[in-house]
């Protein structure tokens, strides 16, 4: 502790009293008057010197800590910008400074929208019609909000974000502001997007001459049908399953690159669900029939609307979703329906099978890329595990979504909801 600041007050003090003692033994020469004078201001400025030396006590004692504090700030790779409610940026970092590439005097005390504009993956403003403003969400619902793949156009060049909104509190325990954590990402999505446009190019390249042998094998084996030994055949029909593997293979592939990459935009027309629906069941049936399995659509006794959607992504997912019911159940009937209440703005499908049913401990998974429930893989499944994924995709290019819900051993129930046409 500082001796200098110990002794300037014991120093005062005993002045203080010295005087009052000889002012109350009447030593000093002074009329009554002075002399109360002289003890009330000896009071009143000892009071302010105490005062002042409390304030400078505690100034010394926070300037550590603002400094450790401002050392913290700076050491931080991410970026750190801190918005008041009125919407102004009063405390940045170095990191923060260096993703925006704006300097300290450019973004301290501006208007968040104006030097922040953050962009979403469709290129809509996060602050301009959306209803989305982050800022204003937190300081609403003093809630936090994690958002990513957020974009911001810096001349020719795109910066992406993954961005963290949080309530910030302030001294007296109220929300006083927006804490934002920033996360330059834009390697990682060069990165990302030269995988996918080697995805894209290598799926591309093999699907034309896979299709070709397929279509080579189904000639040969047509041809050979009544002249070929059986065991010729068998081979041939191998050979043909695995074509259509490796083709089906290539193309969920293309697709995954497509929606990855925002290239996929549906064609949105009204269209009878109901005519798409049969049209699939009637693709499966021999392969149903096959394995000794119904399948059928139930139809409801309402007309069902027409539905907003894009005819050739819609029959890619029933298919996807009536397979996958064919492929895990091994005696039964797979159901197909649509269903709509009236008064509702969406139609909703399902595709049901009497299967051994899903584990509870996957359904939360069901619709991630490359997942796979390992119950099921041990029955031979060759799938990829990129189906779901990509029927989960599609659905919410339509502004829809997607459920399963599944008991073992009852079987399996996907769902799917789509705008009706309006």
């Amino acid at each position: 502790m500082n001796i200098k600041r110990l002794l300037l007050p014991l120093v005062f003090w005993i002045i203080a009293i010295v005087v009052a003692a000889l002012l109350s033994l009447n030593i000093l020469p002074i009329n009554n008057d002075l002399r109360t004078m002289i003890m009330a201001g000896i009071v009143i400025f000892g009071a302010l010197f105490h005062i002042i030396t409390l304030f400078l006590a505690q100034k010394a004692k926070s300037a550590p800590q603002m400094s450790i504090s401002n050392s913290v700030f700076d050491a931080i790779e991410e970026g750190i910008v801190i918005v008041n409610a009125d919407g102004i940026v009063s405390v940045t970092n170095p990191a923060a400074l260096s993703i925006l590439k704006l300097t300290h005097e450019e973004i301290i005390n501006q208007d968040y929208r104006k030097v922040i504009p953050f962009f979403n993956e469709s290129g809509d403003s996060l602050y301009i019609g959306t209803g989305n403003d982050p800022y204003q969400e937190v300081l609403k619902t003093n809630q936090s909000q994690q958002l990513k793949n957020l974009q911001l156009y810096k001349g020719e060049e795109t910066v992406y974000i993954n961005a963290s909104f949080s309530p910030f509190i302030g001294a007296n325990g109220k929300v006083t502001g927006v804490f934002t954590l920033l996360q330059d990402i834009t390697e990682e999505q060069a990165l990302e997007k030269m995988k996918l446009d080697f995805v894209a190019m290598a799926a591309h390249e093999l699907r034309t001459p896979m299709t070709s042998i397929r279509g080579y094998l189904e000639i040969l084996i047509n041809e050979t049908q009544d002249t070929a030994k059986p065991e010729h055949i068998k081979l041939l029909q191998h050979a043909m399953l695995s074509a259509d593997r490796l083709v089906n293979l290539m193309n969920n592939l293309l697709s995954v690159s497509q929606i990855e990459r925002h290239k996929l935009q549906p064609n949105l027309t009204p269209t009878d669900i109901v005519d798409l629906l049969k049209t699939s069941i009637q693709n499966f049936k021999p392969e149903a029939e096959e394995k000794g399995l119904m399948i059928e659509l139930v139809e409801q006794k309402t007309s069902t609307p027409q539905v907003l959607v894009d005819k050739k992504l819609i029959p890619q997912i029933v298919d996807n979703l009536i397979a996958n019911a064919i492929s895990y159940t091994t005696k039964g009937s797979v159901v197909v329906g649509a269903a709509y209440q009236p008064g509702s703005k969406t139609v909703v499908v399902s595709v049901k099978d009497t299967g051994q049913g899903i584990p509870v401990e996957a359904l939360p998974h069901m619709f991630q890329k490359f997942y796979r429930v390992s119950s099921l893989l041990e029955q031979g499944s060759k799938g990829t595990g990129l189906g779901l994924y990509i029927a989960k995709k599609l659905i919410e290019l339509h502004n829809g979504r997607i459920w399963v819900e599944s008991a073992e051993g009852k079987g399996t129930t996907f769902y799917f909801s789509l705008p009706i046409a309006e």
